[in-house]
């Protein structure tokens, strides 16, 4: 038997066995571990498009609406660049009888903050680290256009007393103005913001109208820059992602910029631009381009 074993037949069957049986040991490894990638690469595949189709249907279903609100106010920015027109928003404290020029200017600024926050609000729950490129460039756009009037960053260089909301409003008021004109997941139409402005939060929305109540480009104060800041923003965000007649040329950007006078706060719009990840976005280069020149 002994010999048998010792034989090169014997050896070359055993070394075949053996081989078989590591062969399939290891195959049957191999298998496991490339059907646990693969069920893994599955799930997070499918993980990846379910949130991907779900924040594209949250910006789908809220953009045009969005759009819509970003047109109307631009079109009062333009206005707004009008030196004789100032004397409008001048209302003396006088914030719960209406003021058409005064209240439909509060109340544009109030609709595109508050589709904003609702665009954030639905997408709290999504991943949209994985968002696409455009999607997500689209998210940054929003939660930095949320900034304007809140964040003393712009006012760097300035001396300025950050504890009292004087040319700026705290975070959280800002965050919860939006409130102020949504009844559940519907935002106010205008005619509905008139008829409540008694009613409406008055705290909140006070804090709001006293910082445009007279504000005019010849104030020895910062406030008025928050409006060119706020009409650049607007057109660079018509121009990524409005349609073809929202848009702005270089040209009318210029005059956008420089009407009535520059923002003394470009430099450090630039700044925060990049800061937030924001600079290789299409239109926020051109428009970082035209600020640069002077």
């Amino acid at each position: 038997m002994k010999e048998f074993f010792t034989t090169p037949q014997a050896i070359a069957a055993i070394v075949a066995a053996i081989t078989s049986l590591v062969t399939l040991l290891l195959t049957l490894l191999t298998k496991n571990f490339i059907e646990k990638k693969l069920l893994v690469f599955k799930l997070d595949t499918e993980h990846k498009f379910e949130q991907r189709k779900k924040i594209k249907n949250v910006l789908a279903t809220n953009k045009s609406h969005l759009l819509n609100a970003c047109e109307n106010l631009n079109h009062r920015l333009w206005n707004f660049a009008k030196p004789e027109h100032y004397k409008w928003l001048d209302v003396n404290g006088d914030y719960s009888n209406p003021h058409y020029y005064f209240h439909s200017f509060t109340y544009r600024i109030l609709a595109v903050n508050a589709w904003m926050h609702k665009i954030q609000n639905e997408l709290i729950h999504l991943d949209t680290t994985i968002a696409s490129k455009e999607d997500l460039e689209f998210i940054k756009f929003i939660r930095f256009y949320g900034r304007i009037f809140s964040d003393t960053a712009f006012f760097k260089g300035y001396t300025y007393d950050f504890n009292n909301q004087i040319d700026h409003i705290f975070k959280n008021n800002i965050d919860e103005l939006y409130q102020c004109i949504t009844t559940g997941a519907e935002i106010l139409s205008f005619n509905d913001y008139l008829l409540k402005i008694s009613t409406l939060c008055q705290d909140k929305l006070f804090v709001f109208y006293r910082l445009l109540d007279g504000v005019n480009d010849q104030e020895d104060r910062l406030r008025w820059q928050w409006f060119q800041i706020l009409k650049m923003l607007n057109l660079a965000f018509l121009n990524a992602y409005g349609y073809d007649y929202q848009q702005t040329s270089d040209d009318k950007m210029k005059i956008a910029i420089n009407s009535p006078m520059r923002s003394k706060l470009d430099d450090n719009l630039i700044f925060l631009l990049t800061e937030h990840k924001l600079q290789k976005q299409k239109e926020v280069k051109r428009l970082i381009k035209l600020l640069k020149q002077k």
